[in-house]
């Protein structure tokens, strides 16, 4: 009875008093390590990684804390700069290589619906790249689709059961909680807070959007709009039964740090997958519909002038003006750009080199205001385009475009499958929460350049396929017990 019941209770960390301690623990180390952060970062992610070698799914939590934290961070070797990201990536499958290889990669059911066009983009953006910027410039590109491309295949590849994705989500959801309450923190300098980010002076007295544990409020905001969906669903589907008490405190603090970034579109972005969450549930409408109709909603929104709207407090009207009226310059000139070059593009990186020739085909109102504004100085040149989908037309293509939008559909499509299909209620709420966290990294993806530093699209693919696979399992386990119990 003894042995029955110690099997049955969960591990300290994923019961609610442990997840407290592990976050306040998160958070103490943070504060006391604020001139040293990066020796903090780096000895958690070799105790993870030294964890992995027994059990793998640490190594994946290692490779998740390292995006949530040094997604910029770079090594020197002898031969060459390489990403700390990617060093880590090549370091875990060193030590879950052999792992890797006897699972044979199960991926689950329909992997390929994602796979096939996550590897046509991957392969365009190659030969673009090659055509267009030569090796050098083009393996830097590569290096950070890769990134991508391992995420989708590792996660799921490495959860084996519904027990090691809890304990993923477990992990992932302690290390965006304590990066939430490390921004609470560094808004208001509890405990001198304010100087302790991944990036020296990155927080002053006149601009405080808060980073969090990441490196720039915006990669903050994206993952904490996309984790705050996934509490959600866990929490009112009762998909988490037992730690139901703690995560209407981590909704609070998500919420609570999210608003601090100040991030207008993070907050739009939440409103959409809010929305996608009643039209899933209440209404049941086709997943592909849903998600035309939302890519439609927000070129509507970013078409008028509705988020020059003041309801962000720390940012002033004058900002928020400035703000949109350079998007629109981005956005023009981009168009030009893509009219020139709508097959090939004109390779990963180029924009701010190639943009500033196409300032004729902008609003030259709009070029004579910022002239006048800045004494000269300009948009065009200075900035990404601020819209993901249109950095990947500009940079690849409209093929890539295209297969890009395609790649958007898979994951939906699967998350879609799984919730309807799943019986259990962890895998449901996740699947309905991962469809929702997509919404929001497509309403953000409207307004930032964010995909070759935060491959949060990529994550969400790899639970989306993880989410996929338990349920698949789940459903032959239960098909199984009658003709188990008969034999008995």
């Amino acid at each position: 009875m003894s042995a029955t019941t110690a099997i049955a209770k969960p591990r300290f960390f994923s019961r609610p008093i442990g997840m407290v301690v592990i976050i306040g623990a998160i958070v103490v180390l943070w504060s006391l390590m604020a001139n040293s952060l990066s020796v903090l970062i780096i000895l958690a992610l070799i105790a993870l990684l030294v964890a992995g070698i027994k059990k793998p799914l640490w190594a994946l939590v290692a490779l998740i804390l390292s995006q949530l934290s040094v997604t910029g961070y770079m090594v020197n070797t002898p031969f060459v700069a390489i990403s700390l990201r990617l060093l880590l990536f090549i370091v875990a499958f060193i030590i879950i290589g052999k792992t890797f290889l006897q699972r044979k990669a199960d991926l689950g059911p329909g992997a390929r619906r994602i796979m096939l066009p996550m590897l046509v983009f991957f392969a365009i953006t190659i030969v673009t790249n090659m055509i267009n910027i030569g090796f050098g410039l083009a393996f830097k590109d590569f290096r950070a689709m890769l990134i991508g491309v391992l995420f989708v295949i590792f996660i799921p590849a490495f959860v084996k059961d519904t027990k090691e994705l809890k304990t993923l989500c477990v992990a992932t959801g302690i290390l965006i909680t304590a990066s939430a309450v490390i921004g609470i923190m560094q808004h208001y300098n509890i405990l001198g807070m304010a100087g302790a980010t991944t990036i020296q002076g990155w927080l002053t007295t006149e601009d405080l959007r808060v980073p969090g544990m990441s490196e720039s409020e915006l990669e903050l905001s994206y993952i904490l709009s996309a984790a705050f969906i996934i509490v959600f669903c866990l929490f009112f589907t009762r998909g988490a039964i037992n730690n139901k008490r703690l995560l209407p405190m981590a909704i609070i603090l998500i919420l609570a740090a999210l608003y601090f970034t100040y991030t207008r579109s993070a907050l739009l972005a939440l409103g959409f997958g809010l929305l996608s969450l009643f039209l899933f549930l209440k209404i049941g409408i086709r997943w592909e519909i849903i998600l035309v109709a939302i890519f439609i909603a927000v070129f509507f929104v970013v078409q008028t002038d509705i988020l020059e709207k003041n309801f962000l407090g720390a940012r002033s009207s004058n900002s928020q003006l400035e703000s949109t009226i350079a998007r629109s310059i981005l956005w023009q000139a981009g168009i030009g750009i893509v009219k020139d070059n709508p097959v090939l593009g004109i390779g990963a990186d180029q924009f701010i080199i190639v943009s500033p020739n196409y300032a004729s085909a902008v609003d030259q109102s709009l070029i004579q205001w910022e002239t006048n504004r800045y004494f000269n100085w300009s948009t065009l040149g200075s900035y990404e385009p601020h819209n993901d989908f249109l950095n990947v037309w500009v940079s690849y293509g409209s093929i890539a475009l295209i297969i890009y939008f395609w790649f958007h559909f898979a994951i939906i499509r699967h998350c879609f499958l799984s919730f309807r299909r799943s019986k259990d209620k962890f895998v449901k709420a996740l699947s309905l929460g991962l469809a929702g966290a997509l919404v929001t990294w497509v309403v953000n993806s409207f307004f930032h350049n964010i995909t070759s530093t935060l491959p949060l699209l990529w994550i969400i693919a790899g639970f989306s396929l993880a989410a996929m696979k338990m349920a698949a399992k789940n459903d032959e386990i239960k098909k199984l017990q009658p003709a188990t119990e008969n034999t008995g």
